[in-house]
This record gives C-alpha cells, sequence and structure tokens, in this order.
C-alpha cells in the first residue's frame, strides 16, 4: 500500500475502488472501497491536491513518499503512547481484515480475491474454528 499513487483511486466510477498493480499477474487489480471510508478519503484527496505528489502516502517531515522505515516508527511511537498492543504489526491489519470477512461467513473464494492471494492455502490459513460458529451451523440443521 506504501506504492499507493493518487491516481489509483477511482472515485468516480459506480463502484468506488482502489487499482493496485499485481506484479504476479501483470495487470491491475480493483479492489472495493468501503463506503464508510470515502468521505475521509475524498478530503484527505481534496486538501493534498493532485499537484503536490503522486504518491498517496506521504512523509510529513519530509513531503516524500512514505518508506517501511516510517511505518515502523509510527508503530513504535502508537506502542509507545500505549495505543497498541507491543505484539502488534503492520500486518496485523491484514490478516484481522482477512479473519473478520471469514468469521462474518463471505464465502473464502471472496476473500481469496479480496486479499489477492494467488492460492487458496495462504487464504485457509486465516480460517480459524470458532466453537459457537460451528454449533449454530449445526443447530441450523434441525
Amino acid at each position: 500500500m506504501l506504492n499507493l499513487k493518487m491516481d489509483d483511486f477511482r472515485l468516480n466510477d459506480k463502484n468506488k475502488s482502489i487499482q493496485i498493480w499485481n506484479g504476479k499477474r501483470s495487470r491491475y487489480d480493483y479492489l472495493p472501497l468501503a463506503g464508510g471510508v470515502l468521505p475521509d478519503i475524498e478530503e484527505y484527496l481534496s486538501a493534498r491536491g493532485l499537484n503536490h505528489s503522486p504518491h498517496f502516502f506521504l512523509s510529513a517531515t519530509k513531503g516524500k513518499k512514505w518508506g517501511y522505515g516510517g511505518v515502523r516508527r509510527l508503530f513504535g511511537r502508537l506502542k509507545e503512547l500505549g495505543l497498541l498492543t507491543p505484539n502488534i504489526t503492520p500486518h496485523n491489519f491484514r490478516a484481522t481484515f482477512c479473519c473478520n470477512l471469514l468469521n462474518k461467513g463471505v464465502n473464502v473464494f471472496e476473500v481469496q480475491a479480496l486479499m489477492r492471494h494467488t492460492s487458496l492455502q495462504s487464504t485457509l490459513f486465516y480460517v480459524k474454528n470458532n466453537p459457537a460458529r460451528l454449533q449454530e451451523y449445526v443447530d441450523k440443521l434441525l
């Protein structure tokens, strides 16, 4: 996501999305945006202006593309302030998104597409058996 550029957003389309280059398949993938974040993204894009930088995420101090070091420093600072637990990493957000989709009953193949996993095995790693949910499925049979 650090390579995301301002013109990767498709906010004028009927289906709001972000285009992301899929290097493994040599094509763009289009990922849907949640409606609740659109006002914030539109406000940010408007405030930033299109001529400032092509990159979406910028360093606050240098005004250049934000790098992995900046993300690590941000997470470290948030942990120091007690806003993140010590074991949280940027990848945890992606994993939580995947697990939440699966727990909400989204089809594993659709989750695979959203996560851009080329292998179903990568998506199945996030499937956790939830005893309460399994009980609900059994109860549906009665």
